[in-house]
């Protein structure tokens, strides 16, 4: 979520700059679910009417009320941040659930089928798991990727999940073998290789 609130301040800023309505169009169509999401109704609601103005190609509406829209996404992400800032060390190393990688490898399946009815199933799936700590943070930026329709994001973020929490597993196996605390494993899947194109809803 928040990687994604930089890139869409500094792309809408670049795209009106550059009278490119379309684009401006996308992105703040994008970021307007994300806000929407998280319950940011008031910037979502601002979002929805940049939207509105840059498909008319109004940009004279955006560039008056651009500059309010960011100011306050840049105040939700430093909010954002510092929350995300504040956990414990133990939710760090919470249990992952065993489902959790045959979700991914389904998830990175359907974003090379461009299956829409599917990754909408597995996203259910993954909310109803009982995630916490760096794994639900680190999830939550793989289903903003999936929102947004970045399904190139979502694939390469699942890929890095995934090789955390394999070398996570080798730490915690080389702990126990010196007689430290070991912590659940989890049999981790490596997805398909995948390369698609960001797409619109």
């Amino acid at each position: 979520m928040l990687p994604e609130i930089t890139k869409s301040d500094s792309n809408l800023s670049e795209f009106l700059s550059a009278e490119d309505m379309e684009n401006f169009s996308i992105e703040i169509h994008g970021m307007k679910g994300i806000l929407a999401n998280i319950g940011a109704m008031e910037l979502s609601l601002k979002a929805l009417a940049l939207e509105t103005a840059a498909d008319n190609n109004d940009d004279g509406y955006c560039a008056a009320n651009l500059p309010e829209f960011l100011a306050g996404l840049r105040e939700l992400h430093k909010l954002l941040t510092d929350a995300f800032s504040v956990r414990d060390d133990e939710d760090d190393c919470a249990d992952i659930p065993d489902e959790l990688p045959g979700i991914f490898e389904n998830l990175t399946n359907a974003f090379e089928e461009i299956n829409i009815l599917l990754i909408d199933r597995e996203i259910e799936n993954i909310n109803a798991l009982n995630l916490r700590g760096r794994i639900k943070n680190e999830v939550e930026q793989i289903k903003d990727s999936v929102m947004v329709m970045d399904y190139a994001d979502a694939a390469e973020k699942i890929k890095q999940l995934l090789k955390s929490v394999s070398e996570r597993n080798n730490k915690y196996e080389n702990n126990n073998q010196t007689g430290g605390h070991g912590s659940r494993r989890l049999a981790v899947h490596s997805p398909g290789r995948f390369s698609g194109a960001q797409r619109r809803v």
